[in-house]
C-alpha cells in the first residue's frame, strides 16, 4: 500500500514540531533547520527558553552577523518567535 502524509514531524534531539505539507512555510523551514547556525541557536534556545543575540553569540560561539543572519532566517521561517 502507498499511503500519503499531509504533515512533516521535525525532531531535533527530545524536540519536535509537526508541519502541514501545504504550509507554504514548509521550504523555509526546512532551509532554517538544515542550517547547522540556526540549529546550534534553537538547540541552545530549547534549553534556555529566551536569549539575546549577545547572549546566543557567546553560547554558541558564533559570530554576531551569523547569529543575525542566522535569527532573520529563522523569524522568516516563523519557526522563531520574538
Amino acid at each position: 500500500m502507498i499511503y500519503k502524509y499531509d504533515f512533516i514531524l521535525l525532531i531535533m534531539n527530545d524536540k519536535f514540531v509537526l508541519v502541514s505539507m501545504d504550509d507554504q512555510r514548509t521550504k523555509e523551514i526546512a532551509d532554517a533547520i538544515t542550517n547547522k547556525s540556526c540549529k546550534k541557536i534553537l538547540e541552545y534556545l530549547s534549553e534556555v527558553k529566551e536569549a539575546s543575540a549577545t547572549d546566543l553569540s557567546k553560547a554558541t560561539n558564533m559570530h554576531m552577523n551569523t547569529v543575525h543572519y542566522s535569527i532573520n532566517k529563522l523569524l522568516k521561517s516563523e519557526y522563531l518567535i520574538c
